[in-house]
């Protein structure tokens, strides 16, 4: 689409799309594993540092895929 149609916005939303798949891999997946670990208490103060920074990291993952599709709705 963005080689025929010239638009910017094609490799934008690809790129932001894109995105979701090394940061998950590489943010996320550090984090749930942690929290899956046997040997974290799922009470203690650690384990609820890391559901608070697991949101955090998922909100970054969502914006992104949100974003990318606001650029395709506008390039289309």
């Amino acid at each position: 689409a963005w080689q025929s149609l010239g638009h910017v916005q094609w490799p934008v939303g690809s790129a932001l799309l894109f995105f979701v798949v090394p940061f998950t891999l590489v943010a996320i997946m550090g984090t749930n594993k942690r929290l899956l670990d046997p040997e974290v208490n799922q009470e203690s103060d650690e384990a609820r540092g890391l559901r608070g920074k697991r949101g955090r990291l998922h909100a970054v993952r969502s914006a992104a895929g949100v974003a990318s599709f606001v650029v395709f709705v506008l390039a289309m």
